[in-house]
């Protein structure tokens, strides 16, 4: 994962080439937060 921060003058492109697996890990944190996200306001709505 470190690779990712390593990549000295490397373009945005360049530096999720070099490491799929921070790519993958910060995909698998952003579903988790937006279905939370999806959660609490559906439960918002269902409060009211």
């Amino acid at each position: 994962m470190y690779e990712f921060l390593h990549v000295a003058n490397g373009e945005v492109s360049d530096k999720y080439r070099v490491n799929p697996a921070y790519v993958q890990l910060c995909q698998q944190i952003l579903k988790r937060e937006w279905d939370r996200l999806k959660s609490d306001i559906e439960h918002a709505k269902n409060s009211l």
